[in-house]
C-alpha cells in the first residue's frame, strides 16, 4: 500500500510470533501487518494506563508526605521569617 508514512522493519522472533497468534485469535480477518499495528496500539494504551495508574500513585504518596510536614510549622510561618528580609 502507498503511503507517505514512515515504515519500520521488525524481526519476528518467537515472543512477537506468540504476540501474533494470541491477536490473531482476537482479530482471525487481519492480515499479520494489520495485527502488528493494533498489537502495538494495544500495547501503546496499555503503557499509558500504567504510567497513569503509576503517575497517580505517586501523587497520592507526595499528598500524604505533604500533609504530614505541613503540620511542623505554625500557620504563618513563612510570612513571619521573610518579614525581616529586605524586599
Amino acid at each position: 500500500m502507498v503511503t507517505t508514512k514512515q515504515r519500520i522493519q521488525v524481526t519476528l522472533d518467537d515472543e512477537l510470533r506468540q504476540a501474533l497468534d494470541r491477536a490473531r485469535v482476537a482479530w482471525p480477518d487481519l492480515p499479520e501487518s494489520q495485527l502488528l499495528a493494533r498489537l502495538a496500539r494495544h500495547g501503546g494504551a496499555a503503557l499509558a494506563m500504567e504510567q497513569d495508574d503509576l503517575a497517580a500513585s505517586r501523587r497520592a504518596a507526595l499528598a500524604r508526605i505533604g500533609d504530614r510536614f505541613s503540620r511542623c510549622y505554625p500557620q504563618g510561618y513563612l510570612a513571619e521569617l521573610r518579614k525581616d528580609w529586605p524586599a
